[in-house]
């Protein structure tokens, strides 16, 4: 006891007494403080957003047990955790591995509330689904199994009440017509709880044979039992999937392997990749802010040899005087630590301000909790062993007499802390020169996507999407007879220059679909964009056609199985060819719920390539097929002769003509949806890589300046001399520019071959086929290079105003 609270004793001394040395030291302690912020408040705030978005993302009930259940073809990418309504309900039944297995849709929900329809989205949620979820309502109450007649209720989303009902309790009991049939609100659940992102929740008590509201595929999720593995997953579920495959064979590929994903590995976030990129870039920021630290803590000590040595001189133990210059650092550390988090809060709404919409989960909540706290003050301890350990081995544990000696002469330090202090500013230009080169990489990819060429025209494109009511238009037939029509009075309006259809938008997305071609040798199973289209696609995109025919009303009216194709599709499939009048497969057509009895389809035409997936310019197998076949297509572009908005009122008019009750959603200019889903990620991974490069470069510079400041003082009496013999003021310049050059250009090096083995992993999480660019790797060192000499220009100046006579004399 006597030990311990001696120990306490002399720990609370030496916290005071660096704290009041921290203070004296203002300048120092300024610097150093500042730069260990800048490094901790990036960390901090980066964390905040990995932890939030892709460690603890979701608010549900032990989350490591909800798992999708994935049916998987060996042969190709991806998987379905979709099935029929009779497929769930014989799964739930036979599945013993769960505790409850719930079925949920992605629903479009008409909601009529005076005015026009509106579009709700929506969750068929199986009557068990809040059970299996694990999360109780805000107030009112979810419905459970338990329960009685769960397609007369209805329960709503937290964003929903709010925007709709501003938050009104009162809601509860109210009645809202939803598809036609009323439901009664009976709960409101908590903010967080985003479960597909609905605004309404709708359940349904699945049972066989029926199809409820038109539901036909549901989404399956599950909670597993503890301790489940996944040898006992696969034998017993195996025979319940094999059964299904014999009952419904078009619903299974003939090799199929069945997994348990987790729920994280379902609704990943979209930055999940770049997100960890970034905080390997603050990982080096934070070195840079270490080492710069460490060059201060060197530099300081430098001038505390004499104290030093008359400490030890005194008794002090080199233990003790180290374990003195630990606690000096660890108070700095604290201090830069405490002032890093409290920027961090400002860092981390900057981070969110430039986050791309709908790259995160909807249940991700993101601030400085408990978690982020407890890494910030590990990542503090971390730090100050980080750049304090060095000065302070160095101080103390040197030649402490001859120290004492040097110091009594005006010496300034020993050459080996000089060379501890060249090596650590290299460090810092080495891992600045990487920054700043991720930077110019990101700046190279965002050049890409502006200039891609599209082959699609983007400019006075208007947008919407009209999902049509599965219940009221419940086949192919009956949803193109509408989409025909309104097709034809949107193509007559004036300024109107065409108009199209498709299941995606051109450049944006579409399906991804398998094909097969008869007869050939090419074994090549990797999916084919499809677009479902009209005959006036071409006129509202601007995609060219080069060989053939384009779809004609014709074709689309008699729903004839014809395709045209893209040039990258022919160079796949048919090299050297010109496959007009050829046949192709589409076999997944034949499966649910498309159901087409005959998959061959002749191509007819050949258009130009455009691009889909922009992030590396490289375009894709696109299939065009009239729209008619599935019926499925519900996302149109107009092309217009102004300003794409104006339109947009007389459009949806046209289709209220049609139908009264029919909703549209999603209304927007093609350009803006172009700028918040494709160049806002870019933009995205290039502010923050910018920002770090830019404070790693700014750490970076000033450690070369303080490393030459200091290299300039102790060199006075050099200098000095030089000059008394004849040296000039342009010599003298020289000279230190040159020490300079010598530090810049050696960090260079090293960074640069850094540099070449990280680009290429990069590259590769970024989807960029060739990532080394020599210019921006070249402007990324002329860049730390010029700054680098203009750091050298201060200290080099100072050290030709020497005056010889002074330093002589002195000497």
């Amino acid at each position: 006891m006597a030990y311990l609270a001696r120990w306490h004793e002399t720990t609370f001394r030496d916290l005071r007494f660096g704290a009041r040395e921290l203070i004296r030291s203002k300048r120092f302690s300024g610097a150093a403080i500042l730069s260990l912020a800048l490094g901790i408040m990036a960390a901090t705030a980066m964390y905040s957003v990995i932890y939030g978005v892709v460690i603890e993302p979701f608010p549900y009930k032990d989350v490591g047990n909800l798992v999708g259940i994935a049916i998987r073809n060996p042969e190709q990418r991806g998987w379905r955790t979709s099935y029929s309504v009779d497929e769930y309900v014989e799964i739930a039944r036979r599945a013993s591995i769960f505790d409850g297995v719930a079925a949920s849709t992605i629903s479009d929900v008409l909601w009529i509330s005076g005015g026009e329809p509106l579009r709700l989205r929506g969750n068929h949620i199986s009557h068990n689904g809040f059970d299996v979820m694990g999360v109780p309502a805000l107030f009112g109450h979810a419905v459970t199994a338990a329960g009685d007649d769960p397609e007369t209720k209805v329960v709503l989303g937290y964003r929903f009440w709010m925007a709709r009902f501003g938050g009104n309790p009162s809601v509860l009991g109210s009645v809202l017509v939803l598809n036609g049939r009323p439901r009664t609100v009976v709960g409101v659940m908590p903010p967080r709880f985003m479960f597909r992102g609905a605004d309404v929740y709708l359940p349904i008590h699945y049972r066989a044979g029926e199809e409820p509201e038109g539901v036909t595929s549901v989404h399956l999720t599950a909670r597993r039992k503890a301790a489940v593995t996944p040898a006992q997953a696969q034998a017993d579920l195996d025979p319940v999937i094999r059964d299904l495959a014999r009952v419904f064979p078009q619903s299974y590929p003939a090799r199929w392997v069945i997994e348990l994903i987790t729920f994280r590995e379902m609704y990943p976030s979209g930055i999940r990749r770049i997100l960890w990129i970034m905080f390997g870039a603050v990982g080096l920021l934070l070195l840079i802010a270490c080492a710069n630290v460490s060059n201060l803590l060197l530099a300081r000590a430098s001038t505390r040899q004499r104290e030093i040595a008359m400490r030890a001189a005194l008794g002090a133990s080199r233990g003790r005087l180290l374990r003195g210059l630990l606690t000096e650092s660890l108070v700095l550390g604290l201090a830069g630590g405490t002032l890093g988090v409290l920027a961090s809060w400002l860092g981390l709404k900057a981070i969110m301000a430039v986050v791309p919409p709908g790259v995160i989960p909807d249940e991700s909540e993101v601030a400085l909790n408990l978690p982020v706290l407890l890494f910030s003050f590990g990542l503090c301890l971390l730090t100050t062993l980080l750049f304090g350990m060095a000065p302070a081995i160095h101080a103390a544990g040197g030649d402490l007499v001859n120290a004492l000696k040097q110091s009594a002469r005006g010496s300034g330090g020993s050459k080996r802390m000089g060379w501890l202090r060249a090596a650590l500013v290299t460090v810092e230009l080495s891992l600045a020169i990487i920054l700043l080169a991720g930077a110019g990489l990101f700046l190279r990819t965002l050049l890409q996507l502006y200039n891609a060429p599209l082959a699609v025209g983007v400019e006075n494109r208007l947008t919407m999407r009209i999902p049509l009511n599965p219940q009221r238009y419940a086949n192919p037939q009956s949803r193109s007879a509408l989409i025909g029509q309104f097709l034809e009075q949107v193509d007559a309006l004036p300024g109107v220059l065409g108009a199209g259809i498709n299941a995606g938008i051109h450049p944006l997305y579409s399906w991804d679909f398998p094909v097969d071609i008869p007869g050939s040798p090419n074994a090549d199973k990797r999916p084919v964009n499809l677009h479902q289209v009209n005959a006036g696609y071409l006129r509202a995109t601007g995609i060219r056609l080069l060989n053939g025919r384009w779809l004609d009303n014709t074709d689309v009216a008699a729903r004839r199985q014809v395709v045209v194709v893209n040039q990258t599709f022919v160079k796949r499939y048919f090299p050297g060819q010109t496959p007009l009048a050829a046949t192709i497969k589409m076999w997944r057509l034949r499966m649910p719920p498309f159901n087409i009895a005959d998959d061959h389809f002749e191509i007819a035409g050949i258009v130009e390539d455009a691009l889909h997936e922009l992030h590396n310019g490289a375009p894709r197998p696109e299939m065009y097929i009239p729209y008619s076949i599935t019926g499925m297509a519900d996302r149109f572009v107009v092309h217009t002769a102004g300003d794409p908005m104006r339109w947009a009122p007389l459009v949806r008019a046209r289709l209220y003509q049609l139908d009264r009750s029919q909703f549209v959603d999603d209304t927007f200019p093609l350009v803006s949806l172009l700028d918040r889903f494709v160049y806002s990620r870019g933009r995205f991974h290039l502010w923050l890589m910018g920002v770090f490069a830019l404070l790693g470069l700014s750490l970076a510079v000033i450690g070369v300046y303080g490393l030459l400041s200091q290299i300039v003082s102790i060199g006075r009496r050099e200098y000095g001399v030089r000059m008394a013999v004849g040296a000039g003021v342009g010599d003298i310049i020289r000279l230190v520019l040159r020490r300079g050059a010598r530090l810049l250009l050696t960090g260079l090096a090293i960074g640069i071959a850094a540099t070449l083995l990280l680009l290429s992993q990069l590259g590769m999480q970024l989807g960029v086929s060739d990532p080394f660019d020599p210019s921006s790797l070249a402007g990324a060192c002329l860049v730390l290079f010029l700054a680098g000499i203009a750091a050298c220009l201060v200290p080099a100046t100072r050290a030709a105003r020497t005056d010889p006579s002074q330093v002589l004399r002195l000497d």
